[in-house]
């Protein structure tokens, strides 16, 4: 039916269909019970491009079925989470791209299990290893395999880019809403309402064939509703049986500048410097005044290109994060967390890999460190790794792969927490389609 409506209305060009499958074990209470989940993420996307080429339309839907805890006979039932986005984008023949992007995501998620993939379906991976969730229980409820919250995000954006030369200037103003879709979500998951207004813009600047130079900045503010709380640093409430804790409404303001130099030293290396500064602002509680406090932004990457894969793609989120094929960071910067209205300095050094083992098989592996720094309010470190083997089944539709994903963190807020995943999946992906 789809591939009639396409055709009929001449618009699509492309249809991708797809599926990818987990069996998980997770260890997340610190006692040795392990629980078992079964995952599917079936998901869509319509891409269309009009005949003079200045006129792109991508939709994209996808659903993440959970059975969590089969060891117990599935307590809680099914677990459903959407995410879809729409975007269309024009491209004018003098130097100019219009675009404007509507995503959203809703349903039943449980934050005590790593997340494998973007957050929306437009977001690729770009070579990195996307975000991994890590938000243990609060105390409030027993344990966290059973911390089951109905969450929702929706984020809208519009995006101006223009190039002449050797310069190009991006514009992209934003703004999304976020957090817990009923009462006891918000009050006992402590995920209120998140409101947050965001401008971006880039400057960059093409020097010669090997360097360039960008400059970035951006300037956000959030605002959220009231949830429990502890005053003193905006965690969680120091009793968690208390019917009447104190609550916090937290609000932060912050704009950052950045500058970034990139060299390609060899056709294979790169790497490139940045520096910069942030100044933020928050207020955990009304009864307090605004805090001003300037950030530094420093950090480096180095990047080694081995050589592309030659494999076709597949599930454009999960299993093809392009060159480079192996990269190192270290970067010092602010983390905002929204929902505590804190902002906590950070160093982060990490290092990734995408290599192709032979024709069939390849191997990712991505691990990362995350420590605060002084003057740190959250005093939070942490450790994330990844690694997974994929096997092509046939030159264009199936691919199997196995693999482990762990993090450790430990805060004076969260308390001490940990979780291991081993998982096996199985990708579908349907040929491309043309129009």
């Amino acid at each position: 039916m789809l591939a009639a409506l396409a055709i009929a209305s001449g618009l699509f060009s492309t249809l991708l269909l797809g599926t990818r499958g987990e069996a998980r074990l997770r260890e997340t209470e610190g006692n040795g019970t392990l629980a078992v989940d079964l995952e599917a993420v079936p998901y869509l996307r319509l891409e269309t491009r009009s005949r003079s080429r200045e006129f792109d339309l991508t939709f994209e839907y996808a659903i993440d079925l959970t059975l969590p805890d089969l060891e117990y006979a599935v307590p809680g039932g099914l677990q459903v989470f959407q995410l879809g986005a729409l975007s269309a984008w024009y491209r004018a023949p003098h130097d100019w791209i219009l675009g404007a992007a509507q995503g959203g995501t809703f349903g039943e998620m449980n934050f005590s299990y790593l997340t494998p993939y973007s957050v929306t379906p437009s977001q690729g991976t770009g070579g990195a290893q996307p975000p991994l969730q890590i938000a243990p229980c609060t105390g409030v409820i027993t344990t966290c395999s059973t911390q089951v919250v109905t969450y929702g995000v929706s984020a809208s954006a519009l995006t101006a880019e223009y190039t002449r030369g050797r310069n190009t200037i991006v514009l992209t103003p934003s703004y999304s809403v976020s957090g817990g879709l009923d009462s006891q979500t918000r009050a006992l998951a402590q995920l209120p309402v998140v409101s947050q207004p965001h401008f971006y813009f880039l400057f960059s600047h093409v020097l010669g064939r090997r360097d360039e130079t960008s400059v970035l900045g951006d300037v956000t503010a959030s605002d959220s509703t009231d949830r429990a709380c502890n005053p003193e640093n905006g965690g969680p409430p120091v009793d968690p049986k208390d019917p009447n804790p104190p609550l916090c409404a937290p609000r932060t303001q912050w704009a950052g500048l950045r500058a970034t130099y990139r060299r390609r030293v060899t056709r294979r290396l790169t790497y490139e410097v940045t520096g910069g500064a942030t100044v933020a602002r928050t207020e955990i509680d009304p009864s307090q005044s605004y805090k001003l406090l300037p950030y530094p932004v420093a950090g480096v990457r180095v990047e080694y290109e081995t050589g592309r894969s030659d494999r076709p793609a597949m599930h454009p989120l999960v299993t093809d994060p392009h060159t480079p094929s192996v990269y190192a960071y270290a970067i010092v910067q602010p983390v905002v967390d929204t929902f505590m209205g804190i902002v906590d300095p950070r160093l982060e050094i990490g290092a990734a890999m995408y290599q192709r083992l032979d024709y069939v098989r390849t191997l990712f592996a991505h691990a990362g460190f995350v420590r605060s720094l002084p003057p740190t309010a959250l005093d939070t470190g942490y450790f994330v790794g990844d690694v997974q083997v994929l096997q092509r089944l046939d030159p264009y539709r199936f691919e199997a792969g196995f693999g482990v994903r762990g993090a450790y963190q430990n805060s004076p807020v969260y308390g001490e927490f940990y979780t291991l995943s081993a998982f096996l999946s199985f990708i579908w992906h349907e040929p491309r389609i043309g129009f």
